[in-house]
């Protein structure tokens, strides 16, 4: 009954975990310059898009837990080693995000050519849906 409900949840917050990859997806090149400005307060944009890389954040630590415990108590396929892998990865693609982003923010500063960093950017957001993906069919099973 338990792991239903944990299941149940678990889902849920794939979705809003998905539609924050896509929110962000869209958001920084709409966004660009004031998401890109480095002021002294943080603005409405940039603390939106930190809600959003916050929610993918806890979506995959708690993708991690559910693996490793799951794995520990069942040995139930290689697809919940694999999703437990590969959560380890995307957590840390997330802290590789947040270190692109400054870094493009820098590049903007500077009037720098930003192309490399937003290549790097959007490598990282497919990786993060087709994790989303996994986990939801996972999940749905």
């Amino acid at each position: 009954m338990q792991r239903i409900v944990v299941n149940k949840y678990l889902f849920g917050f794939s979705l809003v975990s998905t539609a924050a990859v896509l929110f962000n997806m869209v958001l920084l090149p709409v966004f660009k310059s004031d998401i890109l400005n480095k002021t002294a307060s943080i603005t409405i944009i940039q603390f939106i898009l930190l809600f959003c890389f916050l929610t993918v954040f806890i979506f995959n630590a708690s993708c991690l837990f559910w693996g490793c415990r799951r794995d520990k108590i069942q040995r139930e396929s290689m697809m919940c080693t694999f999703i437990t892998l590969v959560s380890v990865l995307t957590i840390i693609m997330i802290f590789g995000h947040e270190t692109v982003i400054d870094e493009l923010s820098h590049a903007y500063q500077v009037h720098r050519n930003q192309g490399n960093y937003l290549i790097i950017l959007y490598v990282f957001f497919p990786f993060q849906l087709l994790f989303n993906t996994l986990v939801t069919i996972k999940l749905k099973r």
